[in-house]
């Protein structure tokens, strides 16, 4: 019952810290997103598998098997939404840490902006 609370405080402190810091917002992004992933994600499911202890709330793997048997229709989406997410975060190009941290999309250089700088 404690560990949860505790997660989000991690997360939630974490987070501050950041955005006081002043990374911007590519580096709160990376903090706010490592922090879930560490706290509400990895180590829940490492609980669970390793040491076959449960944890006070349901992984993210029994939340949408519990979700399967209520309404099949509402798993798949959410399924098929992390699925587009993970793309998006693996395959989003043209950003680099200043660029993104400026809020600037960096264009990769084309072939005709290629051949005008070569001569």
């Amino acid at each position: 019952m404690v560990y949860f609370p505790v997660a989000i405080g991690v997360v939630a402190g974490g987070s501050i810290l950041a955005a006081v810091a002043g990374g911007g917002m590519f580096v709160l992004g990376y903090v706010i997103y490592g922090l879930i992933a560490i706290f509400l994600v990895l180590i829940p499911n490492a609980l669970a598998f390793w040491l076959a202890a449960d944890v006070p709330f349901p992984t993210l793997y029994r939340t949408v098997a519990n979700l399967e048997r209520r309404w099949r229709p509402a798993a798949m989406v959410i399924v098929a939404g992390l699925i587009v997410l993970a793309f998006h975060l693996v395959f989003s190009h043209g950003r680099t840490s200043s660029s993104a941290a400026n809020g600037v999309r960096d264009n990769p250089p084309t072939m005709s902006r290629m051949t005008v700088i070569a001569r």
